[in-house]
C-alpha cells in the first residue's frame, strides 16, 4: 500500500474496503515502512483481488499486492 499520509486517509481507505460486499472489518497501518490495511471478511464470503484493488484505487491509494491468510480465521 502506498500513498497513506494520515488519519484522513486511513479513515477514506477503511470506508472504502467497508463499502465491499462481505467485509466485516478493516485495520489501516500507516507504518512508513509497513503501510497495510487487513481486511476481515464476514464468514463465508470472498471479496475478489480485482475488486479489493478497485476500492483502494477509487479511494487515491496504490496496493501493492493481497496477501491472504494461509489457514482460515477462527
Amino acid at each position: 500500500m502506498s500513498g497513506l499520509a494520515c488519519e484522513t486517509c486511513a479513515a477514506s481507505l477503511t470506508a472504502a474496503l467497508e463499502a465491499l460486499d462481505g467485509v466485516e472489518a478493516v485495520a489501516v497501518d500507516l507504518d512508513e515502512r509497513d503501510q497495510r490495511a487487513d481486511v476481515a471478511l464476514a464468514p463465508g464470503h470472498r471479496v475478489a483481488d480485482a475488486a479489493v484493488r478497485e476500492a483502494v484505487t477509487d479511494a487515491g491509494f496504490t496496493m501493492r499486492h493481497v496477501e491472504r491468510p494461509t489457514t482460515p480465521s477462527p
